[in-house]
């Protein structure tokens, strides 16, 4: 399963990149997100829910709920009252059409466009919950492998110039790094939050190389972890350097330090892993100085005036103010916003397709109950803060604690990230959310890594079992009621000796028929040959009486 979920979501990374509904590449991923939602739904009723797995569920369900209320038709003594609503109703009377029920969306067929558009975040979201650790490694290990793609893509599109055939879509930024998105903020979205997952994939790799208790071929394949990282970690800083995306060089500059903690943060990392690892980052830095600021500053050089998220801005702001509170319907800013457009504001051959504010835009389109949702999801995420940076194991899985870590801040970048632009309007931005919400719930209780493990103490080898199950334990250790596990000190491990063997019973003495009595007893030897044994110096055998005991 986790495979199939992997598969998918590195779909929804390739064709999901588009910003408005409509792309072929949508409709494929929400097909698709049907049956692998309908599997993942049906296998969470089987498993024991784990803490914090209900509340997620609960808010998927209210993220879709809002939209499906606004389709919902009222009678016209209700929606012609409805803020906003005042200038349709004109419309209609003075066109002689009749007043019928209506939804609270301005229009049905968007907003069920947008319902459509959750399936695949709700699809990954599901199956990352039912995940057990071990798989949703190999996940982030393919979201890690398709970022590195799509950066590489997006040098290539950069290195064959505006005409280059490696652009995707018709309407994108030409002469700059998109990768498999129409925008080069969404690819410098995925691309700081890949930077994030990578530093965790390092993190694993560095106690892989510094514990002493792992075998040769970990501690290899350790190292060789590390290497590729300082790759990728290079790669995707001058990627970003190449999109020229000004709010995604700063959000990955304010990550570049949370790359150092979470690369800290592999217990007994080896120097030479950790100097890799910085060294890489160093130099990733230094690739990107010279020729990123050069190519920020050409922006950065013209009018702020001329920054059209500034006019979006005020226009959408007085739109959301007329539809509250239920909101004008999600997926309608397009039509709606043209309604508060100044003439003045008016641009020839183009329109304004978002607002290029997301919590603006949500509040214009969701009202006051998305808002809520939105407002409940932050108190959930600050709750996860503290549970996540101050648990010693996540669920007894370290690499399950680190990309728990790096989830936690890479949702909070991307919402950062919503303030100047739209990332998660697309469904590759979303379905890596919804990837990155689910890592901050512990793996469901019916984890096979989580059968209760018996080590038995009589076996001098079973010592150093023990010992790496203290080093990486398990979530549930139970021990044999007699035994208890061997200390284990941070940078060594005693192993007691094995005990000898004890020498074997002697055979009992054969003695003569003559000498047996009846009772079965054995008499002692004759006097002479007691008294030749003692003068000879050999001990008694273990059933001689002591001298002078026989009876005569």
């Amino acid at each position: 399963m986790s495979w199939t979920t992997a598969a998918f979501l590195a779909l929804c990374l390739a064709l999901g990149g588009g910003t408005k509904a409509g792309f072929a590449g949508d409709g494929i991923l929400q097909l698709l997100a049907i049956p692998l939602l309908l599997v993942t739904v049906t296998q969470a009723w089987t498993l024991r829910p784990a803490p914090g797995m209900t509340t997620a569920l609960a808010f998927a369900s209210a993220i879709v709920l809002v939209p499906l209320l606004q389709l919902v038709p009222l009678p016209p003594s209700l929606w012609t009252h409805l803020p906003g609503r005042a200038s349709e109703v004109v419309a209609l009377t003075a066109a002689g059409v009749p007043i019928t029920w209506q939804p609270v969306t301005v229009s049905a067929q968007l907003t069920w466009l947008s319902v459509l558009s959750l399936l695949p975040p709700l699809a990954v979201l599901f199956a990352t919950l039912v995940a057990t650790p071990s798989e949703r490694a190999r996940i982030a290990a393919v979201v890690i492998g398709m970022g590195a793609l799509s950066a590489l893509v997006g040098l290539a599109q950069v290195a064959g110039g505006p005409s280059s055939p490696l652009y995707f879509y018709s309407e994108t930024n030409t002469s700059e790094a998109v990768g498999f998105f129409a925008n080069r903020n969404h690819l410098a979205a995925l691309l700081y939050s890949v930077l994030l997952f990578t530093a965790a994939w390092a993190a694993d790799a560095f106690a892989r190389v510094g514990n002493n208790l792992v075998v040769a071929d970990e501690k290899s394949a350790g190292i060789l972890s590390v290497s590729i990282a300082a790759l990728l970690i290079i790669l995707l800083l001058s990627t970003i350097a190449m999109a020229r995306s000004r709010a995604g060089l700063l959000l990955t500059l304010v990550a570049v330090p949370a790359v150092v903690v979470l690369g800290r943060s592999g217990s007994r990392a080896e120097s030479a892993g950790r100097r890799l690892f910085q060294l890489a980052l160093a130099v990733a830095l230094l690739l990107i100085v010279e020729f990123a600021l050069y190519r920020i500053a050409q922006r950065l050089g013209s009018d702020p005036l001329e920054d059209l998220r500034i006019t979006f801005g005020r226009n959408a702001w007085v739109a959301a103010m007329a539809f509250l509170p239920l909101g004008s319907g999600l997926g309608t800013f397009v039509p709606v916003y043209q309604l508060f457009e100044p003439a003045q504001d008016l641009m020839v051959n183009t329109y304004a397709n978002q607002a290029h504010n997301d919590w603006l835009q949500l509040l214009l389109e969701a009202g006051f109950p998305g808002a809520f949702v939105l407002a409940a999801f932050l108190v959930w995420l600050g709750a996860s803060v503290r549970r996540v940076w101050t648990a010693r194991s996540h669920d007894g899985s370290a690499p399950d604690l680190g990309l728990a870590r790096a989830s936690l801040l890479a949702i909070v970048l991307v919402l950062l990230h919503s303030f100047v632009d739209y990332p998660l309007r697309t469904t590759a931005m979303m379905s890596v959310l919804a990837f990155a919400a689910a890592l901050l719930i512990p793996a469901p209780r019916s984890d096979p890594q989580r059968a209760v493990v018996s080590l038995p103490r009589d076996d001098p080898s079973a010592a150093l079992i023990r010992a790496r199950a203290l080093q990486h334990p398990p979530p549930e250790i139970e021990w044999p009621s007699s035994t208890k596990p061997v200390s284990v000190e941070p940078e060594r491990v005693y192993v007691a000796k094995p005990t000898p063997p004890v020498a074997a019973k002697t055979a009992e003495t054969a003695w003569p028929e003559e000498w047996t009595r009846r009772d079965g007893k054995v008499p002692p030897p004759p006097e002479s040959e007691a008294t030749a044994d003692s003068a000879s110096g050999a001990p008694p055998t273990p059933d001689e009486s002591p001298a002078g005991s026989a009876e005569s």
